[in-house]
């Protein structure tokens, strides 16, 4: 450390002594002799060791041990540049901080209202922190073009890159981070946004945190947030991670048009989380590429790819109101869309192809809607309903599947079954679908009208295997069209998703309206 940056560290040490009356101050002007002393010293020609370290510095960087600030004149007292407005804020930038300190922090900022940036700094030294915010006045800080280095220190990392506490309006731009224990950790803060990182290892958290926007980040690492955290958007990122995106106890959020690669274990993994919006991403080569489960609520999916996963692409267990439209799945090892213990399902204009198992399972799943849907080339059976009771299928494109196109097991009651387009389903039997169930109607009872089947030979009744016995008494002709007669139960749905709906978009536009005031920098 230059004797600059020590006299400034004594003269800041030196009023908070006095202000916590800690020392006497005749004992605090002899210890500033001492330094001032030694100060001098380190200037003599001879000291070869202090002539080493000053001709290894780059020019262009100031250097600290550590900078700590809890209160504004400490800005001051550093002596960096600027008034702390917000057309002149101070600069904490072009500095190396390397070495290893006592503090918990390479850069300590706290109880202060004034504007700062913290920019074009290098962090590599061995904290807890190399940047700590706590309880700074909203939309007075920016975190960027700093670069996070830890490659050099030994496995367990223990540094945390961003440490944001009890602070609002924080943004945090053009950051490079390596070897981070966590890169961005998020406590109790609001009106975050983190944009256009480089992440390379390890995760991003928020706990208990709202109206967080992460997007354009490159991430090697998980984005989790828990704890009642809300209105969080993850959007336009590329993410390549065990887990990619993990919402615990998290509502009225948006996960978007990400690029899922390679996640280990979920891409996206959801629980007890609700009035949630999953859209337009893509997942390749996960173990399950969407999970969903433990009492989550009003989950909607739309217009996401999942292919090739190891397990499922789709997963949802133990939820209710779920609505999953417009998406692809593909080319899971087993199935490709499983929904175990769920109820109140729309499930509508997807396509579920070429799964190692069934294409598409229910399990325990009362009240589903199930229309227009492109089921095809699984190994097994296309739909398979095992306990599902109340529910409609129906315009559904089921063609070519190893086995049943549509296998209705023991336990499932009053379905109703029409309007289906069968090909080419169980190639080497007698029947394109199975009923094992019971009361399951195979036609619509208003219009007389059942599914087609392209193995019908044209007159007589369609024959279903199963132990219901059952019989389409209306089988279609010519390709089935839409329609709009729906059982009494199927109304219930849409009527139920339709508030949803609602609700959720009204969340949605709270949020956005609540981020357009924020004040920036």
């Amino acid at each position: 450390m230059d004797e600059k940056n020590l006299l400034v560290g004594l003269l800041i040490i030196y009023k908070k002594m006095i202000n916590f009356r800690a020392f006497k101050k005749k004992e605090l002007l002899v210890l500033f002799l001492i330094v001032s002393f030694s100060m001098q010293i380190s200037k003599n020609p001879n000291n070869s060791t202090n002539n080493n370290q000053t001709l290894k510095q780059d020019s262009t960087f100031s250097s600290f041990s550590y900078i700590f600030i809890d209160e504004d004149s400490d800005f001051v007292d550093y002596g960096f540049p600027g008034n702390g407005t917000h057309s002149d804020p101070y600069l904490l930038q072009d500095m190396t901080l390397s070495e290893n300190s006592t503090t918990l922090s390479s850069i300590h900022i706290e109880n202060t209202t004034r504007f700062f940036v913290i920019s074009n700094n290098i962090i590599t030294a061995n904290n807890n922190y190399s940047i700590y915010l706590n309880n700074i006045a909203s939309g007075t800080g920016v975190i960027s073009d700093n670069s996070f280095d830890f490659s050099d220190t030994s496995w367990p990392f223990s540094n945390i890159g961003i440490s944001i506490v009890s602070s609002n309006g924080v943004r945090i731009e053009k950051n490079d981070f390596k070897f981070c224990y966590r890169s961005i950790e998020l406590w109790w803060s609001e009106d975050i946004d983190i944009y256009n990182n480089e992440i390379r290892h390890h995760d991003l958290i928020g706990v208990g945190s709202h109206n967080i926007n992460i997007e354009n980040n490159n991430l090697l690492g998980s984005v989790r947030f828990t704890s009642g955290s809300s209105y969080i958007t993850i959007k336009n990122n590329y993410i390549h991670a065990h887990t990619g995106v993990y919402f615990s106890e998290t509502t009225y959020s948006e996960i978007s048009s990400n690029y899922f690669e390679y996640p280990y274990d979920e891409a996206i993994s959801l629980t007890e989380s609700s009035n949630n919006l999953i859209h337009n991403n893509i997942i390749e080569d996960a173990g399950i590429g969407i999970e969903i489960k433990s009492s989550s609520n009003r989950i909607t999916l739309t217009e996401n790819t999942c292919a090739t996963s190891r397990y499922y692409n789709l997963f949802v267990e133990s939820c209710e109101n779920i609505i999953c439209s417009r998406n692809n799945f593909s080319l899971s090892t087993y199935h490709n869309v499983i929904f175990h213990d769920v109820s109140k399902i729309v499930f509508l204009n997807n396509d579920v192809v070429s799964a190692g198992y069934h294409g598409l399972y229910f399990s325990t799943c009362p009240d589903v809607f199930v229309s227009q849907n492109y089921v095809a080339r699984n190994e097994r059976s296309g739909i398979y309903c095992d306990n599902v009771d109340d529910s409609a299928i129906i315009n559904n494109y089921i063609h070519q599947n190893s086995y049943y196109g549509l296998l209705f097991d023991i336990q499932s009651s009053n379905n109703v079954i029409h309007h289906n387009e069968f090909y080419n389903n169980n190639k080497y039997g007698y029947s394109q679908a199975c009923d094992d169930g019971e009361n399951n109607t195979w036609f619509d009872p208003t219009l007389k009208e059942g599914n087609l089947w392209m193995d019908y030979e044209g007159k007589g009744d369609y024959y279903i295997d199963g132990t219901a016995q059952s019989v389409d008494i209306y089988p279609l002709s010519s390709e089935p069209t839409n329609t709009n007669t729906l059982s009494t139960s199927t109304g219930i749905i849409f009527f139920a998703i339709t508030i949803i709906a609602i609700y959720f978009l009204g969340s949605k536009r709270k949020m956005r309206y609540s981020k357009s005031s924020k004040r920036r920098l």
